[in-house]
């Protein structure tokens, strides 16, 4: 079938449920947790979770490298000899690494709630470095099935710790952080399982000098991928980060349960993201273009589509969470942040990704962080207002994602112009009926533009679906 359908279709398949298992527990991870312990406890966890999304850049490329030279390359035609090598070496380097880190943190400064924290950090650095070169492996290599059951044990061995930690009342956030650390070595271990014939080979396999050649040319490989994650991640990173400097760790934690629940869809977002990097590796350049347009727009509508979900949302949280209130009336200003992450996860990253453009990919995410301070800079310490605060991170977000469209537009020749403009039109849309009239006003004025919205996007709806279905000389 085109695009070997079949084959896509049961990775979605598999992907889309083990991330669905992993949404269902996220959900109600982050509506237990600040149900039960306290507002402080709950924002140093937090300060936990936003410390672990920078580990990433302690491995200087090298996964990322593997990622984009193996994707597309059949699991059975790598070479395991080589990959033993280089993950053990990567092991060694990860524990270096944090030991160094370690004994400079200890004569540091820093309290002692945020020094255990950073503690445990460097703990998660090894851990997810170490098991991320193997996750990689197998996304590149098509092995959808064992990335997915991985991910599923995963957040499902997390869900019980917490489970246990609030039957038995043990509401101080350092468990919570033990839990999740528990959670990534099993999950590192199960993963080992799935790769055992890289992991568990003798010692006369290992080959120093030949792993040490193959990390440092995944490095300068993957290193422009990697900087450009990181920068991607310090775009919200530097407001929420400023938030925590310029008020507290409990505006912190508060602010980060609002974009924590933008994160549920963004699971599911990703996951597709996933399987779409291997299998447009394998398609005819020729088509890319044509493939943009059509996902790029059924893609638009889906995510315009999710707002809708901030009515119920909203409603819930404000009678759940009632500490979290007197920042719950922001919520709106939050859910479109999905929009453009969204297209910017699954679209965009995608695509430059398998055209092998990662020095575009930094040089605007670093543009956008530049951004990001300045508009950090004025809303959080200049204005000193959280409301402007927020509207800062969604402008950034924003402003991402319409300077890389504008670049793939010229790149694959495609006009982009219009749906962009009516994207950014229905987002504006949005946060206008719900500053300025009740919740169910604003549900009436924002479904009646999305029946409109839906009705113009009909023939890319459909055009997706002939993509997917129409057999080759059809």
């Amino acid at each position: 079938m085109f695009y070997k359908y079949a084959q896509l279709m049961k990775n979605f398949a598999f992907v889309i449920f083990s991330n669905l298992i992993s949404l269902l527990i996220s959900v109600f991870v982050i509506l237990v947790i600040p149900k039960y312990i306290g507002v402080a406890d709950y924002g140093y966890f937090q300060l936990y979770i936003f410390y672990t999304m920078f580990v990433g850049f302690m491995h200087f490329g090298i996964n990322d490298g593997l990622y984009l030279r193996v994707g597309g390359v059949d699991y059975c035609s790598i070479d395991k000899k080589s990959f033993f090598s280089q993950y053990y070496l990567l092991f060694v380097f990860q524990l270096i690494l944090a030991f160094l880190s370690l004994i400079f943190f200890t004569f540091s400064d820093f309290e002692h709630e945020k020094k255990f924290i950073i503690y445990m950090t460097l703990i998660c650095m090894v851990v997810v470095n170490t098991r991320y070169m193997l996750l990689f492996t197998l996304q590149a290599t098509y092995r959808i099935k064992e990335y997915s059951v991985i991910t599923i044990f995963d957040r499902t061995s997390f869900l019980i710790s917490v489970f246990l930690l609030l039957i038995f009342n043990f509401e101080n956030f350092q468990f919570f952080i033990y839990a999740d650390l528990t959670s990534k070595f099993l999950s590192l271990f199960l993963a080992s399982y799935y790769c055992k014939d890289i992991v568990f080979r003798g010692f006369n396999d290992f080959d120093l000098k030949h792993a040490l050649g193959q990390l440092v040319l995944n490095a300068k490989v993957g290193v422009k991928l990697m900087l450009s994650n990181i920068a991607s991640k310090m775009i919200i990173g530097n407001v929420r980060l400023a938030i925590e400097v310029a008020w507290s760790v409990v505006v912190f934690g508060k602010i980060s349960l609002m974009l924590s629940i933008t994160g549920f869809v963004m699971i599911f977002i990703n996951s597709i993201g996933l399987v779409l990097f291997p299998f447009l590796r394998r398609v005819d350049s020729s088509k890319l273009n044509a493939i943009y347009k059509v996902l790029r727009n059924a893609l638009s509508v889906f995510l315009l589509f999710f707002l809708f979900f901030y009515y119920p949302v909203s409603s819930f949280l404000k009678y759940w969470l009632v500490d979290y209130k007197d920042v719950l009336i922001y919520l709106y200003i939050i859910f479109p942040i999905v929009v453009f992450e969204g297209k910017m996860s699954l679209l965009v990253n995608t695509y430059l990704k398998v055209l092998r453009k990662e020095k575009v990919l930094l040089k605007v995410n670093f543009l956008t962080v530049i951004v990001s301070l300045v508009v950090t800079s004025i809303s959080v310490f200049v204005i000193g207002d959280l409301e402007v605060a927020l509207y800062g991170i969604l402008f950034v977000t924003a402003f991402r994602v319409v300077i890389f469209e504008l670049y793939i537009e010229r790149f694959l020749v495609i006009d982009l112009k219009k749906s962009i403009f009516l994207e950014v039109f229905v987002v504006f849309y949005f946060l206008f009926v719900n500053r300025m009239y009740s919740q169910y006003a604003s549900f009436i004025l924002y479904c009646a533009l999305m029946l409109l919205v839906i009705f113009m996007a009909r023939k890319s709806i459909f055009r997706l679906k002939e993509l997917f279905f129409k057999r080759d000389g059809a």
